[in-house]
Parts: C-alpha cells; structure tokens; sequence
C-alpha cells in the first residue's frame, strides 16, 4: 500500500479563541491549506507481518498507523486496535476466549506469566500489566475469525521497563511466526527494533518526510556533507540548570534547499526569498561529528532552521529606526543589501519549543552571520520575547492610515511588509499573501549585530586583504 495522509489547518471546532489565533497567522484563509504527513508512502502491513513506525513525539507515527490500520481494515482484513479494547470485569484466568492452558501459555508470552496475577481483574492491575493483558487479549480477537487479523498497537510497550519491553518484543515476535497474526506497531523507543525484527519498518523523523524500507533503496547521503560546521548550541560552561541534552545541540550552515523539511511548521507562506545565509540547529553528539564517526550521524537529526535573506525595499519599522524615508538610491540600496539582512525563517521542530531553546538559538545563528545588522518581521514577536532575549529591538509599528482607508487595506497593510514603491501590481502585497496577513499585527525588531564573532572576523580578513 502507499500512504498519503494530511491534515487541514482549519480547525474542526470554532470559537473566538482559534479565530483570532487563525486571523493573525493566516491559518484560515485558504481550505485547501493542509500539514502533509506523508505522500505515496510505501507501506508494507498484513497478517504475518510486523510493521514498525518509529520517531519522536509529534513526528506522525501514531497518524501513519491509524492511515495503515483503516487500510487494511478497508482491505477485508480482520484488524484488532488493542488501545480502544473495552477490559473485561473477569479474572485473567477467565478473561481470554481460549483454554485456560492457551490462555495461561498466551499471558506468559505477554509477560503476564506471575501466577499470583491470574485471580486478578484487569482494573486490579498496574497501567504496564493492563498493557500487557489488551495486547493478549487483541492477540486473542486477532485469531477469532477464518484467517489471522492484524494487532495495531500505538504506543508500543511505552509503558514498560527497557528490560521487560524487550522480552514482549521479543515474544510478539513469536507470536507473529506462530499464529500468522499481524502486528502493526508505533513507538518512541528505537531500541525494541532489534528484538521484533519487524519485516517492515517506517522511521518518522523531526524534519523531513517520514523514511520507509519498502522505497527503493537508494545510497542514503551524509546529512552534514558540505556543511560548515559551526560549534556546539551552547558553551560547557553554560550548561547548568538547562535541560539535558543541552550539549547534544550544535549548529552548521543552512542553505534554502533545506528550508521544505521545516515549511509545514511555518505559519506563513512556505516559499521563502533570496537566501543570504542560514543556520541549521542539529540534536547528535558534535564529538562524534568531529570524529566523523558514520555511525552517530545516522541518529543525528536536524531540529530547527534560521534562514537570513534580503531584506525589502522598505519597512515602516525600519525606516522609524534608522530615521529614513521610504525612498531609495541605487547606492542606497546596494549599501543595505550589503550591511543588512532579514530573518526571514525561523522555526524549531515542535518537540523542541518549551524548551527555551529559541533565544539562543536566534543569538547564536546572529552571532554566525556575517552582517552588521539582522531585522525581522513577526507577529509571534507580539506574544513570544524570544527576539528581545535574542538581542533584538522591538519597534512599535503602525500602518499609516489615510483618510478613507481602513487599516486592514491592501495598499496600506502592504507598507508594512516592504511592499511600497510605484505602481500598482508592483506596490503592494499579492492577493494571496494579503489574504493570509490582513488581520496580522507583526512587529518589527532591529539587532545590531556589529560586534558579533562573525562579523568582526569578515572585517578583519577586508582589512587584510585591503593591507595587502
């Protein structure tokens, strides 16, 4: 089978509350606006087959697993969803329809094999014991008709001990080759994937679309080849009371073909303009980067994107800054393009927000680039203070309404997104772009970035080549 599966953006149940969130970010503009999980996604699940998916929260396996199972149900196969089993009010002795030495032999499997356990109700048990005795029972349901079912289990074991865990993945191994029933699976924890040897496996990854085994094999690329790699997210001596894996974050160089892995998590247009510089924030060991150990780059994934680019013409915050006016030279705009810059994308992989992992990273991509000046235009600056903790300064802006006009009017919402000048097709925002920013309030914020690393080291290698 292969697998397309989205979501539309517009939310299922309306109020106050998610129409303003929608207004201001644009969500719900357009209704074939849609997050895709997965397009033409080969799959391979069925009685007799144990199928993987496996990723961090958030990253679709649990969706993917659903789109399979209703699949193979519209199929005609016999498929048992072990989570949405109703327990029964019966000891574990009477609880499975099978023979007491089946059904004894079966709860063994599933690691229920404690005689003391047997009298028990299911609601009498811990929540890992209840997982063990729903995955007996759906085994169970999964067997009942003419031909073997399928098992579908999200949350695979997540409730278990690594050791226990391993020893019912183990055995649920056995109990495919044994039964012929299916198994299709979804977990967190990579590490069971060696004791189910599943016969497929589907790895759903922060960034990026979601990797089967089923594709076509192809050399999988070095993530990091051609990248300049740029140090650690944070010093060691900046460790202490951040969160643990703090020191497993590090920073390369981005370009704009990276930029489609993270477009779904952006709020705005999906497209972005002339790349100047980018940034890329990686979860690995950087030791082992350096080392160039193969093997720690296979479990490196990137995690979050800073994209710098030209900046427009002329912003409303930016000239109330700088104390400019709206029109410019070809000098004029040849000095900008060469001292400014706009950060024009930033996004972190949802698992990672919360984790106050924004500021510094904005700061240390701003530290990497080599402009003196970094501005940006966003309306989460309203309501998230990242940007200020990252450096920047927040410039009240105002569209300038004319007498006759309202404020949401496209030439005059235009001028605060650069989209002044002559003309008017050229002068203001595309409808489309309008659309999904007329009810925004962005805020603009302006960094001095003189004094970072990477910009002293670019006027120090001109002064060089100018003694030269």
């Amino acid at each position: 089978m292969h697998l397309s599966v989205s979501h539309p953006l517009r939310p299922r149940r309306r109020s106050l509350n998610t129409a303003r969130v929608a207004a201001s970010f644009g969500l719900d503009v357009d209704p074939a606006d849609r997050l895709t999980i997965a397009e033409e996604l080969p799959v391979s699940a069925g009685p007799g087959r144990i199928t993987l998916f496996t990723g961090p929260s958030g990253s679709g396996k649990s969706t993917l697993l659903r789109a399979a199972a209703d699949r193979l149900e519209a199929d005609g196969a016999a498929v048992v969803r072990a989570d949405d089993l109703a327990l029964p009010d019966r000891p574990l002795a009477d609880a499975l329809p099978i023979g007491f030495d089946a059904a004894c032999a079966l709860l063994s499997k599933c690691g229920l094999a404690e005689p003391r356990l047997l009298p028990r109700t299911p609601a009498e048990l811990s929540e890992g014991q209840r997982f063990r005795f729903r995955l007996a029972l759906a085994v169970c349901r999964a067997r009942l008709g003419e031909a073997p079912g399928a098992v579908v289990c999200d949350e695979f074991a997540a409730v278990l001990d690594r050791t226990l865990a391993a020893a019912v993945a183990h055995n649920v191994r056995r109990l495919c080759a044994a039964t012929g029933v299916g198994f299709l699976l979804a977990t967190t924890h990579e590490d069971l994937s060696a004791d189910l040897a599943p016969h497929h496996a589907v790895r759903c990854r922060s960034a990026g679309p979601p990797r089967s085994d089923a594709a076509l094999e192809t050399d999988e690329a070095d993530p990091l080849a051609g990248r300049t790699l740029l140090g650690p997210l944070f010093a060691d001596d900046d460790l202490d009371g951040r969160i643990s894996f703090a020191g497993d974050l590090f920073l390369t160089t981005a370009s704009r073909g990276d930029w489609p892995a993270f477009a779904d998590w952006h709020y705005r247009a999906h497209t972005v303009g002339i790349v100047r510089y980018g940034v890329m924030l990686w979860h690995g060991s950087q030791k082992e980067v350096i080392d160039e150990s193969h093997g720690s780059l296979k479990r490196t994934e990137p995690v979050g994107i800073a994209l710098f680019c030209s900046p427009p013409l002329s912003l409303r915050g930016r000239n109330r800054y700088f104390g400019a006016g709206s029109r410019w030279t070809s000098a004029g705009i040849k000095a900008m393009n060469a001292q400014l810059v706009t950060l024009a994308r930033v996004v972190l992989h949802p698992t990672y927000r919360g984790c106050s992992l924004a500021a510094p990273f904005v700061a240390a991509a701003c530290d990497a680039c080599p402009f003196p000046w970094v501005e940006s235009l966003t309306q989460l600056g309203q309501t998230h203070p990242f940007l200020e903790r990252a450096g920047f300064v927040k410039v009240p802006v105002e569209p300038a309404t004319k007498q006759g006009t309202k404020p949401n009017d496209l030439r005059q919402h235009s001028a605060i997104y650069g989209a002044g000048g002559r003309g008017k097709k050229k002068g203001v925002l595309s409808a489309a772009s309008h659309a999904k920013s007329r009810y925004a309030a962005p805020a603009y914020f302006i960094r001095d970035n003189r004094s970072a690393p990477a910009v002293l080291e670019a006027n120090r290698r001109e002064r060089e080549a100018c003694d030269d």
